[in-house]
């Protein structure tokens, strides 16, 4: 007589495997860099295409949408603006305030960034998700969009 197992994980094990996985991909590299982009971290990047996405912005309101502090932003901001990927100005109804936009060298940085990226990660699911997997693989990406969004009452916990 055999006993079935159930071997389903739990909501924690899912959310530490998944943060692990998502890390461990995050940080896979691709091949160096050879267009003045590698210095920047992965943040920075990600900060600067929501600035991108954003138009034009000012500094507390990038905290408030990325959840981070005001004091680690305008260190970003600092980092990109001496890289040249960061341009920004003043307010003329308020000029206390210092929008930032996403300069052309910017635009650049992360046009090269998402190609390079891109084509390393078309390589490693070419060589590494079989083509039976790929409606899989677009299920997963659908699921971490849905865990992504911000909904307010969930994320007000923490």
């Amino acid at each position: 007589m055999s006993t079935v197992v159930d071997h389903q994980k739990t909501t924690t094990e899912l959310a530490v495997g998944l943060v692990l996985a998502v890390s461990r991909l995050q940080h896979s590299k691709p091949a160096r860099p050879r267009d003045g982009v590698g210095d920047l971290s992965v943040p920075q990047l990600l900060l600067l295409r929501r600035i991108q996405e954003l138009g034009e912005t000012t500094a507390a309101a990038l905290a408030v949408s990325e959840h981070v502090s005001q004091q680690s932003i305008a260190q970003d901001l600092a980092a990109l603006k001496r890289e040249g990927f960061v341009e920004s100005g003043r307010d003329p109804k308020d000029r206390r305030k210092s929008p930032v936009h996403v300069s052309e060298a910017g635009k650049l940085a992360i046009d090269s960034y998402l190609a390079r990226r891109t084509k390393w990660l078309v390589r490693r699911i070419e060589s590494r998700i079989d083509p039976t997997e790929r409606g899989e693989l677009e299920r997963m990406i659908e699921l971490f969009e849905r865990l992504a969004r911000v909904e307010g009452e969930l994320d007000e916990e923490e």
